[in-house]
């Protein structure tokens, strides 16, 4: 092709020189509309193939057309290749959604590929008379460019593209502003780079991306406000450094396509979610726990053509500026979120998204709002606990369960999940008790337990004590919502002291702590038994034992407050009489249930059963008389008493003791101080009393005592005096002789006893003789006393 008439023009300082022919500028263009109905494209992708990337058969892709067959660039000569500038058309689409024009230079071969050699590296033109290099790719010397008549008034108004002094790099989207005709004298003032509508820059082409690609944002705002709906452009592709190889022009004739361009519309849609709902209405709200954390999801779609930017989130309760979106892109979603701790009964709140729409400029063009409600419930969470003794729910002190110290109450909590969650950690304690052990740890919603513990009464007096439960309420997953809920109940007994009390009567006499009533030998002996229930509740079973009768009786149910009585009869024996008496009974509620362990109680008794009729014996001492043979026989098996007392006649001395034998066998001796003896006898006999015991010698005189004698199963084995027969008092120098009046027997026995009556009390008791048939018995014993003796030739009897 023959370059007489090229015009190389050339911009240094902008770094953008573009090759036009002036010819094209004044009426080459091909025009497009811009002004018709055309629905927003979709977007291309760029891959490097113009034909792939803006497929024909896309209604949204306009095509301006070469215009010439392939192989329209010159070459020299004797040279019998394409050239790489050989361009087949200019490919455009308008994304009126985000006001951007893509641009597609669709080359024959690979763009830049001067040689056509399929490498667009660098390398000498062969085979041709002119020479010349290929630049390595789009390099220094190489240029290209796609130039816009906004207006159609056949001037550039935006230039696109590489200069011939830069590599691919120098790709820059600039205005022209007069007519695309270079002034060298003011060649800086017809070029203006627009960076904020330089788009994709194009890469350098290689073969599997073989064309040139690139766009331009914010092309609406490049069209002057005036100017006609419409555009036109031509392209330029070429080098004048490649050794005779021409340029490539595109839009050597006018065409026409129709584009809608591009208007801002800024709009935004809200989208307010509540732990990921979607609840606009109250129906559609979730249900949470109270206490829980509640999200809230603040979704901005930015549904218009422009970005918006500072997006701010306000909340109608959770306040203003919750949060800043700087940027959010066309079609695209961004959100932040808010928290807040779910309350109890229906919650509302409405959000607010505040923006503002900007162009690919970055200018304001206008503010947009969108709102959307919100809606959720909060369920209660909640435990309780009820705390009753052996089933009685005593929370006043009035109802206290009255209880006996000892006996062994049941407290049982019911504990209940009366909430909207879950509970885990269920704990229960007491605060007397202490924790208190449960069958479980868990709750689930409407779920109840009963824990229980047996509990001894140790104390007298009301008691109070609290039972608490505490519980943590879970999400669906078993994660911990809110605090934990607690829950407690009091519960009151008294513990009373459960008594019993017994008064043990002998006879009619409360002899507890004394010798008791004295009870003739073998005379009736009566106890009478009273036993008083002292204690709060009524008592079963009771029973009176003895520790020597037995068993007594048995009472059936003693009342409260109520006195019963039983008796038991017996005759008196020998001698002191102690006997032990108790009760034992079992405390029972009023259904007759065991409170406590079974009371008791004590009391003793005491009588003497004494000898209806005595046997005197006379008085035994050293030195005299220390035997005294009774003349008496006791009965195997039978019971004697013997009884010591002292006469006077040794006041000074000592009482002493005394010894009984029957059978061989000793009983005794007898108390110290004169006193009883009771004893039984297993093999009867005789009756002998011995009189062994030793006196202090130092002390004036012998020492005497005079033993008495009673008993079951005694008897005579000799005549005993029942009526003694007195005599005259007899001295000296009146009368000496007693003529008795009486006739003993022979073999009978006599006894004579002395006393004195006061009449002679400065002298000396004397003694006295008794005769019978010329023979004299005697003396008696000095110092009064008694004298026996076996008759042995029968006759009067006369005392001397």
């Amino acid at each position: 092709m023959s370059t007489a008439n090229l015009t190389k023009v050339t911009v240094a300082k902008f770094a953008l020189a573009l090759v036009i022919v002036a010819g094209l500028i004044a009426g080459g263009f091909a025009a497009m509309a811009i002004n018709g109905d055309t629905a927003v494209a979709a977007a291309p992708v760029f891959t490097g193939d113009v034909e792939l990337d803006f497929p024909a058969t896309d209604a949204d892709v306009i095509i301006i057309n070469d215009g010439a067959p392939v192989g329209d660039v010159g070459v020299p000569n004797d040279a019998s290749f394409t050239a790489g500038w050989d361009m087949r058309d200019v490919r455009v689409i308008y994304d009126a959604a985000t006001d951007e024009l893509f641009v597609g230079m669709n080359f024959d071969g690979i763009a830049g590929d001067a040689n056509g050699d399929g490498d667009p590296a660098s390398g000498p033109i062969t085979n041709t008379t002119a020479g010349g290099f290929d630049i390595a790719d789009f390099g220094i010397d190489e240029a290209f460019s796609v130039i816009f008549d906004l207006d159609q008034d056949g001037s550039a108004d935006i230039i696109a593209g590489v200069h011939d002094l830069t590599d691919i790099t120098g790709f820059a989207v600039a205005t022209s502003t007069a007519n695309g005709v270079r002034n060298p004298a003011v060649e800086d003032t017809y070029l203006v780079p627009l960076p904020g509508n330089t788009g994709i820059s194009p890469t350098n082409p290689s073969s599997l991306s073989p064309d040139i690609e690139f766009s331009i944002t914010g092309f609406s705002t490049l069209v002057p406000n005036d100017s006609s709906p419409s555009f036109a452009l031509s392209a330029f592709a070429g080098s004048f450094t490649d050794g005779g190889i021409g340029e490539e022009y595109v839009a050597a004739q006018r065409q026409f396509s129709t584009v809608e361009l591009f208007t801002p519309a800024p709009a935004l849609e809200l989208q307010k979610l509540t732990n990921g709902v979607d609840a606009d209405t109250a129906d559609l709200g979730p249900s949470l726990i109270a206490g829980s954390t509640v999200t809230f999801t603040y979704e901005v779609t930015n549904t218009g053509n422009v970005p918006l930017v500072d997006v701010v989130i306000h909340d109608d309760i959770l306040g203003e500026d919750l949060c800043l979106i700087e940027e959010i892109a066309v079609d695209a979603t961004e959100s932040c979120e808010a928290t807040a701790i779910v309350t109890v009964g229906d919650y509302k709140n409405t959000g607010t998204a505040v923006g503002q729409g900007v162009d690919p400029a970055g200018e304001p063009v206008g503010e947009v709002t969108g709102t959307d409600p919100s809606h959720h419930t909060g369920l209660e969470t909640s435990i309780s606990i009820v705390k009753t003794i052996d089933g009685i729910d005593a929370n006043e002190a009035a109802d206290a369960v009255v209880a006996a110290v000892g006996s062994t109450v049941t407290f049982d909590f019911l504990v209940s999940n009366t909430g909207f969650a879950n509970l885990t950690e269920v704990t229960v304690s007491d605060d007397v008790l202490g924790a208190i052990a449960c069958p479980q740890s868990t709750l689930n919603i409407m779920e109840s337990m009963t824990c229980s513990v047996d509990y001894v009464v140790d104390t007298e007096g009301l008691i109070k004590n609290i039972g608490s439960v505490s519980g943590q309420p879970v999400d669906g997953d078993g994660n911990p919502v809110g605090e934990p809920v607690t829950g407690e109940d009091p519960a009151h007994h008294s513990g009373s002291e459960a008594t019993i009390k017994l008064e043990k009567a002998t006879n009619g006499e409360d002899a507890d702590d004394t010798a008791g009533p004295n009870v003739p030998f073998g005379d009736p002996v009566v106890f009478t038994y009273a036993v008083t229930n002292t204690s709060a509740f009524p008592i079963v079973d009771v029973v009176v034992t003895d520790d020597i009768e037995g068993e007594i009786c048995t009472i059936e149910l003693l009342a409260v407050d109520e006195t019963k009585t039983c008796d038991f009869e017996t005759t008196a024996g020998l001698g002191a009489y102690e006997n032990n008496s108790d009760v034992a009974g079992q405390p029972v509620d009023d259904a007759g249930n065991p409170v406590g362990p079974v009371v008791t109680d004590v009391d003793p008794s005491h009588h003497f059963g004494e000898c209806a009729e005595v046997i005197e014996g006379p008085a035994l001492w050293k030195g005299a008389e220390t035997i005294w043979e009774t003349g008496l026989i006791a009965g195997d098996n039978s019971t004697i008493q013997i009884i010591t007392s002292e006469n006077g006649a040794s006041p000074g001395q000592p009482n002493e003791q005394v010894y009984i034998e029957i059978a061989g066998v000793q009983y005794g001796p007898t108390p110290a101080g004169l006193g009883v003896l009771t004893f039984d006898v297993a093999v009867g006999g005789p009756v002998t009393v011995l009189h062994i015991s030793e006196i202090d010698p130092s002390i004036n005189g012998s020492n005497s005592v005079v033993p008495s004698l009673c008993g079951t199963d005694l008897t005579v084995d000799v005549p005993v005096c029942v009526d003694l027969l007195e005599g005259p008092a007899l001295w000296k120098g009146a009368q000496t002789v007693w003529d008795t009046g009486l006739t003993a027997a022979a073999g009978s026995e006599i006894r004579i006893v002395t006393t004195e009556n006061g009449a002679s009390p400065a002298q000396p008791n004397e003694q006295v003789y008794v005769e019978i048939a010329g023979v004299q018995y005697g003396p008696t014993p000095e110092g009064l006393g008694e004298l026996e003796f076996t008759v042995t030739d029968g006759g009067p009897v006369t005392v001397l």
